[in-house]
């Protein structure tokens, strides 16, 4: 791991060229030391240019993933950019939240997130834990189940307003069936609830089906 000096990245990432500021991020992205830089990480989020900004949440997601301790320090500034009105910017923040709890295991949080009155933080924090089920080797070193609840209260909320959240929440119960080896199954039953009876579950799982089937012959 290269071994950085953070003086000079600090003032690398204080330009006003974007650039330079891409450049910063990418070595320090490439070192993973980003304890001296979390302030500057975070402002990045709320006023960076977009490719730098985007550079900024990537950093801080990954954090998450190998230091939950280290990502702790920025996760109140984090937080607050959920109330941003630049939709990106709260959809990356909610992108990062999410990851960061999951790691540490923060369930209410997590809850918190998919019951938040944005659907772009529903959207955005399930579009995230769908993406670490799906990369997840081993289902055992990534154990979802703590979410079920949560996810089941997604997709009963009823409306039109909720209806992507809903569809998010059983594309992700989706993967924790396929995990579990249990799409073949009439009947899963998880926290009391039989997921293969939740309708978006059933439409998702038929169209997965498709797919499968559609690959198979060609």
């Amino acid at each position: 791991m290269t071994t950085l000096t953070p003086q000079p990245l600090l003032e690398q990432l204080d330009s006003k060229d974007p650039n330079a500021v891409l450049e910063a991020l990418r070595a320090i992205e490439k070192s993973a030391e980003i304890a001296p830089f979390l302030p500057n990480l975070v402002e990045l989020l709320r006023t960076g240019e977009t490719g730098p900004r985007f550079v900024a949440a990537r950093i801080l997601s990954e954090a998450a993933l190998r230091s939950p301790d280290t990502a702790a320090a920025a996760i109140p500034a984090v937080e607050q950019l959920l109330t941003s009105a630049d939709a990106l910017l709260c959809g990356r923040a909610a992108g990062s939240l999410a990851k960061y709890y999951f790691v540490a295991r923060q369930w209410d949080a997590i809850s918190a997130l998919l019951e938040n009155d944005s659907e772009t933080v529903r959207k955005s924090a399930l579009s995230t834990l769908e993406d670490l089920a799906e990369a997840a080797v081993d289902f055992k070193d990534q154990d979802f189940a703590p979410v079920v609840p949560s996810l089941l209260r997604a997709c009963a909320r009823k409306g039109d307003h909720y209806k992507k959240t809903r569809l998010a929440a059983a594309r992700l119960l989706v993967w924790i069936i396929i995990r579990q080896d249990k799409t073949s199954s009439a009947s899963y039953v998880m926290d009391g609830v039989d997921l293969m009876g939740i309708a978006e579950v059933r439409a998702e799982l038929k169209s997965l089906k498709r797919f499968a089937a559609k690959q198979g012959e060609r």
